[in-house]
């Protein structure tokens, strides 16, 4: 008689701290605990998340369950436990019945694929991927890093907290958001508003999933970012005319040409990178535009050409890959600018960014409209009044007749 080779099946829960590899919750220093499934067969075994963090001062080793707590966690804890261990038990004997005895390692995938729906890491490196094809033409290659950066953090976060490679959507809640933004300040460290930029991102990504049915609602809706102070860094009029007055040559004089162009343009680094020729316009009244695509967002720009600007541009000339400006790369302006500053008196770091700032500060001092500021700028909206508008290049034209005031004594 044949002897009937024994079956082994077992399925136990325990919780493992963020970021380590012990279990039971010992010595978890009170932070949060993932909960784990571990399935042993035939002596073979493998472990996968549940994709649930929890309070370690919640779980119960001698008894494997949760108890305590408020608010009916320690249940809710002990009903997704019941769950899980009630699909493992159908999906292995159903296939035992069929005549399939699977493994440890193939039940682990089989309870990990009950969600048809995409993972949400996989989701985002795929929105990455397609954001990648539109670079250079719709979309910047800064905006690009930013959301690799995320999803590098956003892997981190999952291996740490959930212990796992990938999330399901189903996991994607006000619970993980919350706890990515903690982990965002507290184990990276970032900034405020590095933080809300990573969020922006973020909510970008959870918003294309709930508009394709992927998401029910989004998990970052409700959440209380930091604060972030304000702080727009613009040089005076004193501070420009000791810049300008300095004795330079060479690649000196050149940044400092190029910042003084974009204080008197209001165009980002990259703008001026990417300046060509036929973005240089005449009307019929002999005034010269610049009319360009903003390479960040793709929204034009239109900014009248006064006389300061106009003279910087013919001694900026001259590049022999098509482009209008010979622009030094971003680290050598930075490293220049460093000297620059020092050698004028101006306090604190320069920046091109700054020289933007410097360009919309002295225009609203001015008295030029906020509207058409906001255009000069290429912005999609006006951020002090959160009104959009529509404005025309004739109403700039009428606006900026006191842009020679403005700029007048630089």
């Amino acid at each position: 008689m044949e002897k009937k080779e024994k079956l082994t099946f077992r399925l136990s829960f325990y919780v493992k701290p963020a970021g380590t590899g012990r279990k039971h919750g010992e010595n978890a220093g009170g932070h949060t605990v993932a909960l784990m499934l571990r399935i042993l067969i035939d002596g073979r075994r493998a472990d996968m998340s549940l994709y649930t963090t929890a309070d370690p001062a919640l779980w119960q080793p001698a008894f494997r369950r949760f108890a305590g707590g408020t608010d009916g966690e320690a249940d809710a804890l002990n009903l997704l436990m019941d769950d899980f261990r009630a699909r493992a038990r159908h999906l292995f004997f159903r296939r035992l019945l069929d005549g399939e005895r699977l493994t440890a390692a193939a039940l682990r995938d089989a309870l990990q694929a009950h969600d048809s729906r995409p993972h949400f890491l996989s989701f985002a490196r795929r929105h990455n991927a397609d954001f990648h094809e539109w670079v250079g033409k719709s979309r910047s290659r800064s905006s690009y890093k930013k959301y690799c950066a995320l999803v590098a953090h956003l892997t981190q976060y999952v291996g740490s907290v959930y212990a796992a490679d990938d999330v399901p959507m189903s996991a994607i809640d006000e619970n993980f958001a919350r706890r990515f933004v903690a982990f965002l300040g507290g184990t990276l460290r970032l900034s405020p508003g590095t933080i809300r930029l990573y969020i922006t991102a973020a909510r970008h990504i959870t918003g294309l999933a709930q508009k394709r049915g992927l998401l029910p609602a989004d998990p970052f809706a409700t959440l209380r970012l930091p604060a972030v102070p304000v702080s727009r860094e613009y040089l005076t009029a004193e501070e420009l005319a000791a810049l300008k007055h300095l004795k330079l040559k060479g690649t000196y004089a050149r940044v400092r040409n190029l910042f003084l162009f974009s204080c008197y343009t209001g165009m980002a680094y990259t703008d001026l990178l990417h300046l060509r020729p036929e973005h240089v316009e005449r009307d019929a009244t002999g005034v010269y535009w610049l009319i360009k695509p903003r390479e960040k967002n793709a929204r034009r720009s239109v900014v009248r050409l006064v006389p300061p600007a106009a003279g910087l541009l013919m001694c900026l000339r001259g590049d022999d890959a098509g482009r209008l400006l010979r622009v030094p790369d971003n680290r050598t302006c930075n490293r220049y600018l460093k000297v620059l500053a020092a050698q004028a008196g101006i306090a604190g770091r320069l920046h091109f960014h700054m020289a933007r700032h410097t360009f919309a500060t002295s225009l609203l001092a001015a008295g030029i409209p906020i509207e058409s500021v906001s255009l000069m700028l290429g912005h999609s909206r006006i951020t002090t009044t959160q009104i959009y508008a529509q404005v025309t290049r004739n109403k700039i034209s009428r606006d900026t007749e006191q842009m020679s005031r403005a700029f007048a004594g630089w």
